[in-house]
């Protein structure tokens, strides 16, 4: 290689490293920017996500007032249109623009506002036809986390939470590759070269498509666990990306078939000394070949009904083994009971998992507890009383999801715990499992002069147990001068006494807070409460979206 030459790669190599971390961050910082000037500038609103079923029919409402559900199947078809355009035409930008289109919105993950379609996370409508199937179908791609928790466990071995560092690799790697693969490809038209065969191209056949497929999969992983306080990250995202890369795999295909008329030999020639995508050893690429020859009795497909066969078979196989990976349970309070194999070791592992592990990946663990089912609940009972506070916390939790009724006094003596976190979850589990014992006790901390925080998760609770003995408490506390323990209250009593509520709620709808007064129209709406129509019409120029949004559905509703 003349010095020239050489200097134009380290050129090359240098270029497409600036231009791939700077893409990296740019991808990082810019969802956030777009959200943000999304809510600040058009006023998008700020619904909850829907987590519990109270939040899910709030959820509902949004998304059948504006249409969204029709503009998601819409999107989806427009999606496929593209992919199968693309195909038919031997056009693979405009598969190559569906699968993008597929993978967008993860972009959504990104969302600041408390709704999953709210600012940039309005890119997720494309995955309602998903979610109106089950929200578990979003799973159905599972499988493509092994290597990450391979790697995940590896540092686990030294006690290091790589999930930061193995994202940004996989984005600073996958951004590299894809760059350097561009700029590689751009410099082999430029030069009136065929076959592109130098630097990169002599490791992979089609560099930018690898470099987008370990690009996409980091930025997946990265946002995971985006704003994992207001829990946007539930929403799965593997089976929309497994999708999209099967499709992009596909377009590689396809490109193969048009370089292979267009070259010929020279091109046969590359191909069985370059690797497809990754590059491997012989055997293990015997191993992958092994579904082509076993459908197609060839090493390559070479039409685009065999390209459409291949990775549909492909994709079907890593949907069931998914399938067999994700968890399908959805009714807490019925957990799956396992009958089978050594329980008490399961309960050791997933215990010893439970100390060494890091707060924001416990619940898992917990889950794998409560899926033991009443076997698991003297172990949660005696956690309770563990040193360490996350522990009481996620064992007050999941006995509360359990609803572990010999647990109720064990839960109302950690009501008074020193850790807030203990105390709130140990109040939320009473209220969950309808607890009629707990009630004075709940009734003796607000003489206490609790706290906002405290008075706050109390009412929520008497509202869950739902006595009437909690009554004239609650009605005080629709007075209450803190507009989140006010709004606990009002939702409290609605769940005791919608009579009594109504007078209260119509106090609220004017109050000065536009919490308040958007609390309590969503609250007429959810329990249809009558008489309350001629105070709701003076909302409809609310300053307030969702109040606005809230009286209108009352008015042509109820």
């Amino acid at each position: 290689m003349s010095i020239m030459n050489r200097k134009k790669n380290i050129g090359l190599f240098t270029l497409a490293l600036i231009f791939s971390v700077a893409l990296m961050f740019a991808f990082v910082e810019l969802p956030g920017k777009i959200d943000l000037l999304m809510q600040e500038a058009f006023g998008f609103p700020g619904f909850d996500q829907g987590i519990d079923n109270f939040n899910a029919y709030k959820s509902d409402l949004y998304i059948d007032a504006l249409y969204l559900r029709w503009i998601g199947y819409g999107s989806l078809i427009v999606i496929a249109g593209l992919i199968i355009t693309g195909f038919v035409t031997k056009k693979s930008g405009w598969a190559w623009a569906g699968a993008f289109a597929l993978f967008l919105p993860v972009f959504g993950q990104f969302a600041f506002s408390m709704f999953f379609l709210a600012g940039l996370g309005i890119l997720r409508v494309a995955w309602l036809p998903f979610m109106d199937i089950s929200f578990n179908v979003l799973q159905l791609g599972n499988i493509i986390y092994l290597p990450y928790e391979i790697l995940m466990w590896a540092a686990g071995l030294f006690n290091w939470d790589a999930h930061l560092f193995i994202s940004y690799f996989f984005m600073t790697s996958g951004a590299f590759l894809f760059v350097w693969g561009v700029l590689t490809w751009m410099q082999s038209r430029f030069s009136g070269r065929g076959v592109a065969s130098k630097t990169i191209y002599r490791f992979s056949r089609h560099p930018q498509y690898i470099g987008w497929i370990i690009w996409s999969y980091g930025f997946m992983l990265f946002s995971l666990y985006q704003n994992n306080m207001k829990i946007t990250w539930s929403i799965p995202s593997s089976l929309p990306w497994l999708l999209s890369t099967m499709v992009i795999i596909g377009i590689c295909f396809a490109e193969e078939i048009k370089m292979k008329e267009r070259y010929a030999d020279a091109y046969d020639k590359y191909r069985e000394k370059t690797s497809f995508l990754f590059p491997l050893p012989k055997w293990l690429k015997k191993i992958i070949r092994t579904p082509v020859k076993f459908l197609l009795k060839k090493d390559y497909p070479s039409t685009r009904l065999e390209i459409s066969l291949i990775t549909l078979f492909i994709t079907v196989v890593l949907i069931v083994l998914s399938f067999m990976r994700m968890d399908i349970s959805t009714e807490r309070e019925q957990p799956i009971i396992v009958v089978s194999g050594n329980v008490q070791h399961k309960i050791d592992s997933l215990i010893t998992e439970i100390r060494n592990t890091p707060r924001r990946y416990v619940n898992s663990h917990f889950a794998g507890l409560r899926n033991l089912g009443s076997v698991s609940i003297p172990v949660l009972i005696n956690l309770l009383s563990d040193q360490n506070p996350v522990i009481r916390e996620f064992s007050a939790n999941t006995l509360g999801d359990m609803n572990a009724q010999n647990a109720v006094e064990p839960l109302i003596y950690l009501m008074y715990d020193d850790n807030f976190r203990v105390r709130n979850s140990a109040i939320i589990s009473l209220g969950k499992m309808k607890a009629e014992k707990a009630l004075d006790p709940l009734i003796q901390q607000l003489d206490e002069n609790a706290g906002p925080g405290l008075r706050n998760f109390i009412y929520g609770a008497l509202g869950g147990i739902g006595s009437d003995k909690a009554v004239d408490v609650l009605r005080r506390g629709t007075k209450d001068t803190v507009w989140f323990v006010k709004n606990s209250a009002l939702g409290a009593l609605c769940q005791i006494d919608i009579e009594i509520a109504s007078g209260a709620i119509r106090e609220s709808l004017y109050d000065t807070n536009p919490n308040v007064r958007r609390n309590s129209v969503f609250l007429i709406l959810k329990h249809e409460i009558k008489g309350l129509k001629d105070a709701v019409n003076i909302l409809h120029s609310d300053e307030d979206f969702e109040t606005r949004f809230y009286a209108k559905i009352i008015s042509e509703q109820l």
